[in-house]
């Protein structure tokens, strides 16, 4: 199965003990999709330091022609609502508590899973 990871950092498949890589979903630069987002807009600063600002919101996505006929895209969350018209399966990296990987500063470093976001009808 064809699937080509989009997001800007590679994609790490553990096993359910977190402890063997499964799989690695390398980065390419001439895969990685990007969204258009709004201006950010400035809120003012939190304990006098930190700058607050709008949540932006995303737009589109263009999905270049190359990627249109893979069966799968691993995109990030902000990515995978804006995919619309993508006929493949939409995955993202599962990194809520149960499914991330992390080293020992907390950082993540890979996930056990990955959400099908859509395209579950691709599977059957």
């Amino acid at each position: 199965m064809k699937i080509v990871n989009t997001t800007p950092h590679s994609v790490v498949i553990y096993d359910s003990t977190k402890t063997e890589v499964l799989f690695t979903y390398p980065s390419r630069k001439d895969d990685q999709l990007r969204a258009r987002q709004t201006d950010m807009v400035d809120m003012g600063t939190v304990n006098e330091d930190v700058p607050l600002v709008a949540y932006p919101k995303f737009d589109s996505v263009t999905i270049p022609e190359h990627l249109r006929e893979t069966e799968g895209l691993i995109v990030s969350s902000i990515i995978a609502p804006l995919l619309v018209g993508y006929e493949g399966m939409v995955l993202v990296p599962a990194s809520g508590p149960e499914h991330a990987v992390r080293d020992g500063e907390g950082s993540i470093i890979g996930v056990t899973a990955l959400y099908l976001y859509s395209g579950i009808e691709s599977i059957a």
